[in-house]
């Protein structure tokens, strides 16, 4: 009887752990994590050149464009170039999600990373403002020469709490 006892109480254990596992894994509040292929454009009459790509592999696939934020100035210290950006997802689903960071880019291997916030979003996205932002890839061919590509970029959004 001890046996039989021992035993359920060992697969009750189990089968708990098994299901507190699952529902962590499915948990829709995780961070989303996108491939986002991009390339500099300059081509439609905007003031600035600009990054755009394609959100790939996630459930905001769709496109992405990032802007020059006007408002900060981006500043060479030493071997890296500090930038500050204005980000707007474009989910094929429909809708915008838009928000802000600032990253740099490390002359001595033209790899770059980014951090920011989720500010704005319609409706159907509204629950990812105050969601953190990062994105980092490698800017190819080397240098800042237009046009150049990022084809290794990650987006990595994290919900905010």
């Amino acid at each position: 009887m001890k046996k039989i006892i021992f035993l359920l109480t060992v697969s009750i254990v189990i089968v708990s752990v098994l299901m507190m596992g699952s529902s962590v894994s499915a948990n829709p509040k995780g961070a989303i994590q996108c491939a986002i292929p991009m390339s500099v454009d300059f081509h439609d009459g905007s003031p600035y050149p600009y990054w755009k790509g394609d959100v790939l592999g996630c459930e905001l696939e769709g496109t992405i464009r990032f802007d020059v934020d006007p408002s900060i100035p981006s500043t060479y210290p030493g071997n890296t170039y500090h930038f500050y950006e204005l980000f707007t997802i474009y989910p094929d689903s429909g809708g915008y999600i838009a928000g802000t960071n600032a990253g740099m880019v490390i002359f001595s291997n033209w790899k770059f990373l980014a951090n920011g916030v989720v500010t704005d979003a319609s409706p159907a996205w509204e629950h990812f403002i105050g969601s953190r932002f990062h994105e980092n890839g490698t800017i190819d061919p080397p240098g800042l020469i237009i046009p150049g590509y990022a084809l290794d970029t990650t987006m990595i959004i994290t919900p905010g709490q």
